[in-house]
């Protein structure tokens, strides 16, 4: 198993984590467009609007929680990597 440094860890999580952003603040705004449409020119059967809007808000759970899981590892390793910096800084 290679070792990966922890700087490098810290841009891979940052990048993952821009990436579900931005994946989140599309499915938002596609979620928000088909249901602002849905309001103003009613179908007779929206089930598949229905089902597909539910969807999308299920995926965007689900996307919130893994940026929620990437902020927390990152905010992990970010503290490790302070304190390896304050014991480099450290003289004797």
């Amino acid at each position: 198993m290679a070792i990966i440094p922890i700087a490098q860890r810290l841009s891979d999580i940052e990048e993952r984590a821009n990436r579900l952003k931005r994946r989140i603040e599309m499915l938002t705004s596609d979620s928000d467009f088909l249901a602002e449409t849905m309001i103003s020119r009613p179908w007779q059967d929206m089930t598949a609007q229905r089902r597909l809007l539910n969807e999308w808000s299920e995926e965007i759970d689900k996307l919130e929680h893994d940026l929620n899981i990437l902020r927390n590892e990152w905010s992990r390793l970010n503290n490790i990597n302070k304190r390896n910096k304050s014991f480099k800084n450290q003289t004797v």
